[in-house]
């Protein structure tokens, strides 16, 4: 459903020149104008209620907003009088869902405690990825389209507008996780906003140029993909290959979900931990709060009922060392899961987990930096050997090669192509030793996805055994 910001159509351009390098520019969304007297309305209900109950900014609150603004908007239905509003715009909040969805997201970009960055969160579809390379020049990042905006309507000033927001109204907030301090001193901080965003900021003297401030911010909750159905709709993967992904997880398979930088590896993740039975317990290790399985997945369920959660401490939260991903890694195989996701793999955290999901927890997922599938393995294999058991030993490559091999049954890969489109270009099935590989899906000459193998009794025998119950003799057919 359209939000009341809509991006103006791409514009034709010739091949070549300015025009085609440059990024379409959008205008800075707000408030559709259809809603913006209901907005106001509830806006100043909801802050009456935060000052009569003396509810302060956090990190839970700002998560809650979704459900406070749902719950205001029906007791303005069934009371419209109790909240001034006329009894024609309660029919419609109850009659029209496109009003309803205007009113609901514009209540909660002027009520959010980010606001004015809330407009950009709340009233946008889609957007994943918010770059700001100076006051006055911010990129949105989608799955298959990046814009600037332009200056009209931009709430900040200036660099120190910028970095005054970050500082006073997300570093600062309770439930802030990560590295808040922010200074000439300490000129970067990162961390995340609970399942609400994540960012990462710098400033002088660590960045140069014409800017004072640079900052990322992620939001985890953007992406619009919540069944492998939707990829198969989206063109990010055939028909038969879901069946083969859904019939891995049901069967337990381990698996290494790997790509590029904003190339979906957590948004599949999310997805696959999803398909994952409810009677199963989950845990989670994440150097940062970005899987959220405990959100709602889009229909108002959680992505999956039972699970953990565990994140990384830095050093500055008063902990002498922190806690770090292996440190976790080691007390996941104390609290007894039935999968162990890990978030990201990028240090020694990587030889506990090829442990655990070569010892009985069949099942556990993790993501990885990598350019194709066998560079996934190799990734892997190097994150294994920071590892001190592997520390001294000649052949410590060869040694965490094999480790990964015994641990995971397949690489899924992940590319962004030059449409923009998020795809699966491979997936590698792993057998016990470094020899054996075999790919089941791969791209042919003309960049389609093709099934190498056919038959399920010709994948390497660990991934034979788990899935034979679950797709019979024949790997599905692209």
């Amino acid at each position: 459903m359209s939000l009341a910001f809509q991006s103006p159509p791409p514009q034709p351009t010739p091949p070549g020149g300015e025009a085609a390098r440059s990024l379409r520019s959008v205008p800075w969304p707000d408030v559709a104008e259809m809603a913006q007297d209901t907005v106001s309305t509830l806006v100043r209900v909801l802050r009456e209620y935060r000052q009569a109950a003396d509810v302060k900014a956090s990190t839970r609150d700002e998560e809650r907003l979704y459900d406070l603004v749902r719950d205001l908007i029906d007791q303005a239905v069934e009371q419209p009088g109790r909240f001034g509003l006329h009894g024609v715009t309660a029919h419609r909040l109850a009659d029209d869902d496109a009003f309803r969805h205007h009113v609901t997201r514009g209540t909660m970009a002027r009520a959010s405690w980010l606001f004015p960055l809330s407009r950009l969160v709340y009233l946008l579809d889609g957007i994943e990825e918010i770059h700001i390379n100076r006051w006055d020049k911010w990129i949105l990042t989608t799955s298959t389209d990046r814009m600037a905006l332009d200056g009209d309507g931009n709430p900040f000033q200036s660099d120190a507008d910028v970095l005054t927001f970050f500082k006073e109204k997300v570093l600062t907030m309770p439930g802030f996780k990560g590295y808040r301090q922010l200074s000439e001193g300490h000129p970067a901080a990162e961390g995340n906003l609970g399942r609400v965003l994540r960012v990462c900021v710098v400033q002088e003297p660590a960045v140069s140029g014409s800017t004072s401030v640079v900052a990322t911010v992620r939001l985890p909750g953007a992406a619009n993909l919540h069944t492998l159905a939707e990829y198969v709709q989206r063109g990010v993967m055939p028909n038969g290959v879901a069946r083969f992904l859904e019939a891995c997880v049901e069967g337990k398979a381990n698996i290494i979900i790997a790509g590029g930088t904003a190339t979906g590896k957590t948004t599949l993740l999310r997805v696959l931990c999803g398909l994952v039975a409810h009677s199963e317990q989950l845990l989670v290790i994440e150097d940062s709060a970005e899987l959220n399985l405990d959100g709602d997945r889009g229909d108002g369920k959680e992505w999956h009922p039972l699970v953990q959660h565990l994140c990384t401490v830095p050093p500055s939260y008063g902990t002498e060392l922190g806690i770090t991903m292996r440190d976790l890694a080691k007390l996941a195989l104390r609290m007894r899961p039935n999968r162990i996701i890990l978030g990201e793999a990028r240090d020694a955290a990587m030889a506990e987990v090829c442990l655990v999901a070569s010892t009985g927890h069949d099942g556990s997922m993790v993501t990885v930096h990598a350019d194709d599938a066998f560079q996934g393995v190799k990734r892997s294999a190097e994150y294994v050997m920071k590892s001190p058991d592997y520390a001294g030993n000649s052949n410590a490559y060869e040694l965490a090669e094999i480790a990964v091999h015994r641990a995971f049954n397949l690489v899924v890969h992940l590319v962004q192509d030059s449409d923009g489109v998020r795809r699966v270009s491979g997936i590698l099935a792993l057998g016990a030793e470094r020899t054996q590989t075999a790919w089941i899906y791969r791209r042919g000459p003309e960049g389609v996805l093709e099934r190498q193998t056919r038959h399920v009794g010709d994948l390497p025998l660990g991934l034979r055994r788990k899935l034979g119950a679950h797709l019979g003799t024949e790997v599905p057919a692209v």
